[in-house]
């Protein structure tokens, strides 16, 4: 089957683009950051570091936003490689984790920002308070479920990649890591 929309990168049978490549990782790398920094930030005591957390998750959640809807767009532009060879039960789940991870940024971002405008921080932008974070319970819970949530689907993501690279030695290669150029079989 092809694909009517024109390729936005060179795409093999075997690997994502350039493009596709370099969003996935960048959003996995900042999505990586701001859990670790969410749960850390939580423990600091009211100051200028905790302030900088405050403001620099703020700043990266709203990155990730944008790269998740960057990402679908190009998802709906761009090629994509041949499927990969693996049972229905796995295809199947390989697709949802997927999905729920990029919808999964989104909701937990929201919930982040329903937190901040709970506690009356309008407009909600970079320069967060955390003296001012003291929004109601409900919100603060659901973002941390939403993180919480968002753990386990990149462990679940981390552990289907690996299984796959053990038994084909092709995951990493579909995007592009380390820097990987097109696969020569291609060509």
């Amino acid at each position: 089957m092809t694909n009517s929309a024109p390729p936005v990168s060179e795409v093999s049978p075997r690997q994502y683009g350039r493009g596709a490549a370099t969003l996935h990782w960048v959003s996995a790398i900042l999505i990586i950051v701001l859990l670790f920094q969410g749960f850390a930030m939580t423990k600091l005591e009211l100051g200028d570091s905790k302030t900088l957390f405050y403001q620099l998750h703020v700043t990266f959640g709203w990155f990730v936003v944008i790269l998740s809807i960057l990402r679908v767009w190009w998802a709906r532009r761009d090629r994509r490689p041949d499927p990969l060879e693996m049972p229905a039960a796995e295809a199947a789940s390989f697709k949802w984790v997927h999905y729920l991870l990029v919808l999964g940024a989104v909701i937990t971002a929201s919930s982040g920002v329903l937190l901040l405008i709970g506690s009356g921080v309008v407009p909600v932008g970079p320069l967060v308070d955390p003296a001012d974070v003291d929004g109601s319970l409900i919100f603060r819970n659901a973002h941390m479920v939403f993180a919480l949530g968002m753990v386990v689907l990149l462990v679940a993501h981390l552990a289907g990649g690996l299984l796959y690279q053990r038994r084909s030695g092709q995951t990493f290669g579909r995007m592009r890591w380390p820097r990987q150029s097109p696969d020569p079989r291609d060509g």
